[in-house]
């Protein structure tokens, strides 16, 4: 990885290593933590609540922003029947909840609508959508429109 970017494929739930990745957090002032994806933070698919509440107040503890990805088989569209698979403690124990779908291909990359369904600091933002050009040099973003 780049500097400043650390890479961990973890083997376990994650709450296992937070003793040791704890002392790398503060050594190096890491302040943004993504995991990919929520199954395999949490050592299992089910998702049961205990394991769920369990990863949360683990990250929590952390003191810093996580951005935990949950993947979706298969939704059919937006809307309250697309839920994540598992325990209802994902939606629950997070504080803002993202959904991402792919809407359309682009020449070398996509374009992807983001719409909020969870915001527990202020009012639910706009849905967007988002241009990706995947180049061999760079992944450029552009946002393409606000949706209404």
């Amino acid at each position: 990885p780049p500097a400043g970017l650390f890479y961990s494929k973890v083997s376990g739930p994650f709450r296992s290593i937070i003793p040791s990745i704890r002392p790398q957090i503060q050594r190096e002032g890491i302040e943004f933590i993504v995991i990919d994806s929520m199954g395999a933070a949490c050592g299992c698919e089910s998702g049961s609540s205990s394991e769920i509440i369990g990863l949360f107040n683990s990250l929590l503890s952390l003191g810093v922003t996580v951005l935990v990805i949950d993947h979706i088989a298969k939704p059919s569209q937006f809307g309250d029947n697309t839920k994540p698979f598992g325990s209802v403690y994902k939606f629950n124990m997070a504080r803002s909840v993202i959904y991402i779908k792919k809407t359309d291909v682009v020449d070398n990359g996509m374009t992807v609508q983001l719409m909020q369904f969870k915001n527990n600091i202020s009012k639910l933002a706009d849905p967007i959508k988002v241009n990706f050009i995947f180049s061999t040099d760079a992944v450029t973003m552009d946002r393409k429109e606000v949706i209404h």
